[in-house]
């Protein structure tokens, strides 16, 4: 990468950051099968929530702010996101958001975690993980507004009863229930009642998690250390949606791991999961349902990633540039500092700079590589963002 030497016309702070080593996971899909969402570090330090078509191109990202993304849940009719934002915290939320990154609302807004949000097969309402009186999760379900908020598990002790999902007629809940350091999958009904174990309370140490389900509710898919025990690495089982006829699909080498699995929902025999390398790298892999033709996707040194621009709030002149361009923010923007970014085509950020609230423009003088850049601004800590191309020519 060359060295880039810009100007300001105002003074700012510049931080200089370059492409990151990338980690994709978290993969949720489409209800038409065409598209997938999940969270990636590919070029920034926290992770984002990501689109590309089902096969791993065409990358755009959807957000940009500095609280960890993670958990992408897809509405019914696609046109909604769920995420939680932060780590297992006081400070997890639960965000929501149209499917191409417009319209972020946050839903939960208090000092305890709110996490792991799933939607109902009608999109009416929303399951997902949270602290009552004390710092064990529960289950609980809220309308799609964020109203209505009610518990529905509770549990004495120290249990953990955590990331829920409904099945795919709405008529159950499944969820994850840890007791004594061990881990299983639970069903239950839709106000708490009638939990049944799914998968058998495990030795200590042994983990099943993050069910998925066929789209006619018939098989699902888990991660498990089944095998392995305490703190063993984890291998993908297919199983009947009542726990019965489990068959093992992968086969990971070293201390590497496979999680999060998801069906494709037009397609039983294809399904999409995290694997994490034992180099600590976290990918996106497809495979056929018997373990078959693994391949990964969403490649960051290969894919490339486009922003999505969302509105008109950036002017830039030239613009096919060379050497030089100018940034003016226009809008009702003052008052709000603002973070702006240059990112290049495989989604690595060539500079970023912090204007202050009472600067709106600047002047860059470099020397960039001849391709297509997006500037991202940022305002304020959770305000809007703007995105506009930036072509560079010979």
């Amino acid at each position: 990468m060359k060295n880039l030497i810009f100007m300001l016309i105002f003074s700012c702070a510049i931080n200089m950051m370059y492409g990151q080593t990338c980690n994709n996971r978290h993969v949720a899909v489409s209800p038409d099968g065409l598209s997938m969402y999940f969270t990636s570090d590919r070029d920034v330090v926290t992770y984002e929530i990501y689109k590309s078509d089902i096969n791993g191109n065409n990358v755009k990202r959807l957000t940009n702010s500095p609280d960890k993304k993670s958990f992408p849940s897809v509405s019914s009719d696609g046109t909604k996101l769920l995420f939680q934002s932060e780590d297992y915290s006081s400070s997890s939320e639960i965000y929501i958001m149209n499917t191409d990154g417009t319209n972020l609302v946050r839903l939960t807004n208090n000092s305890i975690y709110d996490g792991y949000p799933n939607f109902s097969p009608d999109g009416q309402s929303i399951v997902f993980s949270a602290w009552d009186n004390t710092i064990y999760p529960e289950i609980f379900t809220m309308h799609i507004d964020g109203s209505n908020r009610i518990q529905i598990t509770n549990i004495a002790g120290s249990d953990w009863n955590y990331a829920p999902k409904y099945n795919p007629s709405g008529t159950k809940i499944y969820y994850l229930q840890s007791s004594n350091g061990n881990n299983h999958i639970v069903m239950m009904d839709l106000d708490g009642s009638h939990m049944v174990s799914i998968t058998p309370a495990n030795t200590y140490g042994t983990v099943d998690l993050y069910p998925s389900f066929t789209a006619d509710g018939t098989k699902m898919v888990f991660s498990t250390s089944e095998n392995t025990g305490n703190g063993g690495k984890l291998e993908l089982y297919t199983a009947d949606v009542d726990g019965q006829n489990w068959q093992k699909i992968t086969a990971c080498i070293n201390d590497d791991n496979s999680d999060f699995p998801v069906f494709d929902p037009l397609n039983n025999a294809r399904l999409f999961f995290t694997y994490n390398t034992n180099m600590s790298k976290s990918v996106i892999k497809q495979m056929h349902v018997d373990g078959t033709n693994v391949s990964e996707l969403a490649i960051c040194s290969s894919a490339g990633v486009s922003f999505l621009e969302k509105d008109d709030h950036i002017l830039l002149s030239p613009n096919p540039a060379r050497n030089y361009f100018s940034i003016d923010l226009i809008g009702n923007q003052m008052g709000l500092e603002k973070t702006v970014k240059l990112n290049n085509s495989l989604g690595q950020t060539v500079f970023t700079t912090i204007l202050d609230s009472n600067t709106s423009s600047f002047e860059f003088k470099g020397d960039l590589n001849p391709g297509i850049y997006f500037v991202q601004v940022f305002y304020g800590t959770s305000g809007p963002i703007s995105v506009k191309k930036l072509v560079i020519r010979d």
